[in-house]
């Protein structure tokens, strides 16, 4: 049995210049992690350089709304999982930013994390042709 979806114009939008940018800056933010977990502050301006160039070249009308919803998920993200973690002290990182139990580098992570969960929404509605 096959999905029925809209695959034609899905293959399109998964390779369009916009999926492209977005596959670019989930890449760019692993091999930024990898390469640099030693120093997290390279870690964090690095994913935060990722994230701004991603605004910059995109050609999408909502980047002002993006960038605040980015930014919100992210510092609401770290604020909770440091909670979590003074509450049940069942994670730890070997770096965290002092008076908090996380590093700052989360920051731009869950941000591009969030970027990529907007932009699989974004595929599947126009699959299902919503």
């Amino acid at each position: 049995m096959c999905l029925k979806g809209n695959y034609p114009e899905t293959i399109k939008f998964i390779v369009s210049k916009e999926s492209l940018l977005i596959y670019f800056a989930v890449i760019a933010n692993i091999v930024n992690i990898l390469m640099f977990h030693q120093s997290p502050t390279l870690v964090l301006l690095n994913g935060l350089f990722i994230i701004g160039i991603y605004l910059v070249v995109s050609d999408r009308n909502d980047k002002k709304e993006l960038a605040f919803t980015l930014f919100h998920f992210s510092l609401w993200g770290i604020l909770i999982e440091s909670f979590l973690i003074k509450q049940t002290n069942t994670l730890g990182y070997r770096n965290p930013t002092k008076n908090m139990n996380v590093p700052l580098w989360l920051l731009p992570v869950y941000a591009i994390f969030v970027l990529g969960a907007l932009h699989t929404y974004h595929i599947f509605c126009i699959f299902f042709n919503k």
